[in-house]
C-alpha cells in the first residue's frame, strides 16, 4: 500500500503542499496559504517548538479512527489500496471523525457547517497526490508500506 510519508528535515515552509491540496479541494483557491492552514486544504504545515517546519497529513491509518466513528459512512476504506475516502453528499456533520482522528486531520468546513474537509490521497489518482508532487524538495514523498 502507498502512503504519504514526510521527511521534516527537508521541509523548508513554502506552504505548495497546501496549495496543491486546496486546489484540489476547492477551486480556485481562495485564502492565503502563510499561515500554514487553509479553509479548505486537507493539509497543514506549522513549526514545532524548535522553530523546524512540520508538514501534516492524514496517515492513512490502519485502524482509523474516522472510519470506525463515522456514522454516515462518509468515510469509506478503498478494499484495493486501503486508503479512507470521504463522500461529502453522505456526511452528516456530526463531526466524530474531528473530535476523534488523534493528528487532527479532518476538520469542519466552516463555510458550509455541513462537511468535513478530508484527505481522499486525491481520490480518482492512483499516482501521486498532488500534496506529494508539489513538494520540491522532497519533504513529502510516497512510500510502499504493509
Amino acid at each position: 500500500m502507498h502512503r504519504i510519508m514526510v521527511d521534516a528535515y527537508r521541509c523548508d515552509g513554502c506552504m505548495e503542499c497546501v496549495a496543491a491540496c486546496e486546489r484540489r479541494q476547492e477551486k480556485p483557491a481562495p485564502a492565503d496559504v502563510m499561515t500554514g492552514e487553509t479553509r479548505h486544504s486537507a493539509c497543514f504545515v506549522r513549526k514545532n517548538r524548535q522553530g523546524q517546519f512540520v508538514p501534516n497529513f492524514c496517515r492513512q491509518c490502519s485502524s482509523p479512527a474516522c472510519l470506525v466513528t463515522c456514522m454516515s459512512g462518509a468515510i469509506q476504506q478503498d478494499p484495493k489500496t486501503s486508503h479512507m475516502h470521504y463522500d461529502k453528499e453522505r456526511c452528516a456533520a456530526c463531526y466524530m471523525c474531528v473530535m476523534n482522528c488523534p493528528y487532527g486531520m479532518p476538520k469542519p468546513d466552516i463555510i458550509t457547517n455541513k462537511s468535513v474537509v478530508k484527505c481522499n490521497y486525491c481520490g480518482d489518482i492512483e499516482e501521486i497526490p498532488d500534496c506529494a508532487a508539489a513538494c520540491k524538495t522532497g519533504a513529502i514523498y510516497i512510500a510502499e508500506v504493509e
